[in-house]
């Protein structure tokens, strides 16, 4: 059964879940490029950076972050405290909305090059319609051009 998830602007959220998720979700996702919690991604509102945090949350609990630049559809960090329960494939969803909104023609990410979880990262953006750029194992796109919902996995 589907999970009932809310994505809202990070914005929008009470600061200490906002932080206690961040912290919560570097512990979960072994990252070495990135962290939830770097000062980048730590306050919910940036003025004038140009990014956006969006926050999933199901029965008011904050389940799932989403970090990048819609202006040029650029997902900088995306993760869950439940992996392959749905709730990343809806952050990356509404992040598409946002960069379609924006002008975006498509969505870029870069995989973090921390090995042993890379092939999870791989097959979850596969599944939400990204595909490798060629000679790179570590870029992925996916155009803007499709409706939002035909690229999503059917769970």
């Amino acid at each position: 059964m589907r999970e009932d998830i809310t994505i809202v602007r990070a914005a929008d959220a009470a600061l200490p879940a906002y932080r206690a998720l961040l912290e919560q979700l570097d512990r979960l996702h072994l990252l070495r490029d990135s962290s939830f919690a770097s000062p980048t991604w730590l306050h919910p509102c940036q003025a004038g950076d140009g990014s956006l945090r969006l926050l999933a949350t199901r029965q008011g609990q904050a389940v799932g972050f989403l970090g990048g630049l819609p202006a040029i559809g650029h997902i900088s960090i995306v993760g869950t405290v439940r992996p392959g329960s749905g709730t990343g494939s809806r952050l990356v969803w509404a992040f598409a909305e946002h960069a379609r909104s924006a002008g975006a023609s498509e969505l870029t990410v870069s995989l973090d090059s921390e090995p042993s979880h890379r092939w999870v990262r791989r097959h979850f953006f596969e599944s939400n319609g990204f595909t490798a750029q060629p000679g790179s194992a570590l870029h992925f796109t996916r155009p803007l051009t499709d409706t939002p919902h035909a690229q999503r996995p059917m769970r």
